[in-house]
């Protein structure tokens, strides 16, 4: 499909995850990368916030939920299944404050 604007893109986080998206002038984004993106199967969350407890999730452009793991801040490796192909968004959620960064990845075969 054609690419989403950034105000579509908020509104569609927004309706997911109804309590407090984190902002630019919270400094989290700046402190979690998602990569390679575009990605093969295995994808590296860097957060530089080592003792949060986070949540990853993974849904599909229509908002369906496909993948979430539990993880620690730091380096996390994380194996997606071999059947993933196209557009995705993901959500970092920190379990103890409950902000949420999140993303578009591209997952190419």
């Amino acid at each position: 499909g054609k690419a989403w604007t950034k105000d579509e893109y908020q509104m569609f986080i927004a309706h997911l995850y109804p309590f407090r998206l984190t902002s630019n002038k919270d400094n989290l984004n700046s402190i979690a990368s998602v990569f390679p993106n575009p990605s093969n199967n295995e994808i590296t969350i860097d957060f530089e916030l080592n003792s949060d407890l986070l949540l990853f999730s993974l849904l599909n452009i229509n908002g369906q939920k496909l993948f979430e793991k539990k993880m620690n801040g730091g380096i996390n490796k994380i194996q997606l299944p071999d059947s993933y192909s196209g557009e995705y968004v993901y959500s970092i959620i920190n379990c103890n404050n409950r902000r949420t960064v999140a993303g578009k990845i591209q997952i190419i075969k």
